[in-house]
């Protein structure tokens, strides 16, 4: 039953893996055309202008970079699989579903102590603060709109420098945004519809 269950979850998980590795490949080929060809074609241009209206960030950090239209490339490219992700997430494992509740409540039933209700809450602020954030109710930062690394400034710390000054590390940036930003949006709504059975383990340890 054990083994079937991993199975299960190997499968489930599965299209979420094929979707981060197809988007590594995407910034890798990205990066390497854009380093080797100094033309953006007329689709490439077309994409990034839909996906700048829908995602701030991008035109935001491209317009600190010494090629802003190469890095508008490489940040949308990647923006291109959040929707992706979040179905992905949603769609194999739907936090309100009745099997999901059930299977977290007997894992932290498990794991009794070992959860931390604070911690547990934390979380669940953080993830709504940058929620907030990517919708422009509050004043808190996110992938989405770039508050981590946007505006440039002298001082930043020197992984946040770097990605203005290398594609690689835009690159990298750009491939980890979207999807930590999905992930966010995940987390808290499994906290959410989960509530109960997150903190099922802790109140019968105690």
């Amino acid at each position: 039953m054990v083994e079937g269950a991993t199975l299960d979850s190997t499968r489930r998980t599965l299209p979420l893996r094929s979707a981060v590795l197809l988007s590594l490949g995407a910034m890798i080929v990205s990066l390497i055309w854009l380093s080797t060809s100094a033309r953006v074609p007329s689709l490439a241009r077309a994409m990034v202008a839909f996906v700048t209206y829908l995602v701030p960030s991008v035109a935001r950090i491209s317009s600190e970079t010494s090629n802003p239209m190469v890095s508008e490339v490489i940040l949308s490219i990647q923006w291109l699989f959040f929707p992706i992700y979040i179905v992905n997430l949603f769609y194999f494992r739907p936090p309100w579903a009745a099997w999901v509740k059930a299977e977290t409540k007997r894992s932290n039933e498990a794991a009794k102590k070992r959860i931390n209700p604070l911690i547990t809450v934390v979380l669940a602020l953080l993830c709504l603060l940058s929620i907030l954030g990517s919708c422009g109710v509050v004043d808190f930062p996110s992938f989405y709109n770039g508050g981590y690394i946007y505006p440039r400034e002298d001082g930043q710390f020197w992984a946040f420098r770097a990605v203005y000054e290398s594609n690689a590390v835009l690159a990298l940036y750009a491939w980890v945004g979207p999807l930590l930003d999905a992930f966010v949006i995940f987390i808290f709504a499994t906290i959410i519809f989960q509530f109960r059975g997150i903190f099922a383990g802790t109140a019968r340890g105690d």
